[in-house]
């Protein structure tokens, strides 16, 4: 440090001034550039992240509201189907998809779940009949294992449950 201000003061006045003001700047803009500047950008980021989790918020709120209306709309319409019973209304289905020839045995367990053994059925209309229960007819599968038999062609065992 000493050689420092020796060789400062060997300067002329202007130039100690212009030293001074120089390395103060310099310190000033280290400052700013290692300190504010990282500061003010990780703030900025996290503003935009908390702008972006109240969209979301906002989004799963009304999501929420409309889970609530169509659970509503599905309740009304398991009650409306649920005229027929289960196993009826499986049996009529199954006829309309054209799958009732290739169910092999089915079982049923209480008044409100069905089990299927279905062979050698064609894999599309089998989802498609299976969507139909669910849409329609709230019909949910509680478990369902498909095995592949040729192309297109395949074995199931599905339960159904009301």
């Amino acid at each position: 440090m000493k050689k420092v201000t020796e060789w400062l003061a060997s300067k002329e006045p202007r130039e100690r001034l212009a030293l001074i003001t120089g390395s103060i700047l310099l310190c000033l803009l280290l400052i700013y550039s290692l300190i504010v500047q990282p500061l003010v950008s990780g703030l900025n980021k996290r503003e935009h992240l908390l702008e972006q989790q109240r969209e979301t918020l906002a989004w799963m709120k009304q999501s929420a509201e409309e889970i609530k209306i169509l659970k509503k709309f599905s309740s009304s319409r398991q009650s409306a189907g649920s005229k027929q019973s289960l196993l009826s209304t499986v049996d009529s289905t199954a006829k309309a998809a054209r799958l009732r020839e290739v169910i092999r045995r089915v079982e049923p367990q209480g008044n409100n779940q069905v089990q299927l053994w279905v062979e050698k059925a064609p894999f599309d209309p089998l989802l498609q009949w299976i969507n139909t229960l669910q849409q329609r007819y709230a019909i949910t599968v509680s478990s369902i294992s498909i095995d592949r038999k040729e192309q297109g062609i395949v074995n199931a065992r599905i339960s159904l449950k009301n």
